[in-house]
């Protein structure tokens, strides 16, 4: 065989080779979604809120643990979206209006290079990393339903425990029920402790060094007789993907606690929240 043909079979050879090698996104992410179709499964609907709920009648203020399930998370209870979250409560004649403020906690360790999924140590301000958003005398109805909508939320890479990237969302809508009882939740279990692992990460989300409190989560009411609340989540993320937030898949949980306490711990099954 000539030289030139000879070359022209080893170029052919290496593009076939080339061509082999160079990642194939579409599909890499179709066989991720078939792998992760389980994890992926929506909870069955149920009611989750009083049939009867009734907007409280009293000034109710304190600070709340938020945590949300979303399709992000892939149904792993480790990479929820978690948030230090302010409420306050003022009762009038249509139902009420309510002072909300969010908080986005730490979820991830970075310190190693990758994302290792870490909850925050405590219920403290120095877990708390990015810009707070919130909302002031947002409608509740008679029924204790409530709506607040924000246009665009960056979450800093420190609160995604998914990748540990920034997460912007459009169109955020929180819909819940605020109402004066809460629903108990499924198959309470014992008092939980602080989470394993929870320490310093080095960086400013450290341990604070106070000694948390555990909270028992699955108890309808707690600091100051305060009941839990929940809230449906819909938006759409818009990095470091694109997926839209289902809001009748997609629960937020918020259970009462105080400064310092220990991270409630909330089963997979708490997550639902049926309006009225």
């Amino acid at each position: 065989m000539k030289p030139r043909a000879i070359g022209l079979g080893l170029l052919l050879v290496g593009i076939g080779v080339g061509v082999a090698c160079i990642p194939h996104p579409k599909e890499d992410f179709e066989d991720f979604l078939a792998r992760t179709e389980d994890a992926r499964a929506p909870l069955p609907k149920e009611d989750s809120g009083p049939i009867d709920s009734s907007a409280p009648t009293e000034v109710i203020e304190g600070l709340y643990f938020g945590s949300c399930l979303s399709g992000l998370s892939l149904g792993d209870l480790a990479k929820v979206l978690r948030f230090y979250t302010e409420v306050k409560f003022t009762p009038d004649p249509s139902g009420g209006k309510l002072n909300i403020k969010f908080s986005p906690m730490k979820g991830v360790d970075l310190s190693s290079g990758n994302p290792v999924p870490t909850p925050p140590s405590g219920m403290n301000k120095d877990q708390l990393f990015g810009a707070p958003f919130g909302a002031d005398n947002a409608p509740v109805s008679p029924a204790g339903r409530f709506k607040v909508v924000f246009p665009e939320v960056t979450l800093d890479p420190n609160t995604n425990p998914i990748s540990g990237r920034p997460i912007k969302i459009q169109n955020v809508t929180f819909e819940g029920v605020f109402s004066a009882s809460a629903p108990a939740p499924v198959d309470a279990g014992p008092t939980p402790t602080p989470d394993a692992g929870a320490g310093d990460d080095g960086g400013d989300g450290g341990d604070s060094g106070v000694t948390p409190t555990p909270v028992d989560a699955s108890t309808p009411t707690a600091p100051g007789g305060r009941p839990r609340f929940c809230a449906t989540l819909g938006g759409f993320v818009v990095e470091p993907i694109r997926q839209p937030l289902d809001s009748s898949t997609d629960f937020c949980v918020f259970v009462p606690v105080k400064p310092g306490d220990a991270i409630p711990e909330i089963k997979r099954e708490e997550y639902k929240c049926a309006l009225p």
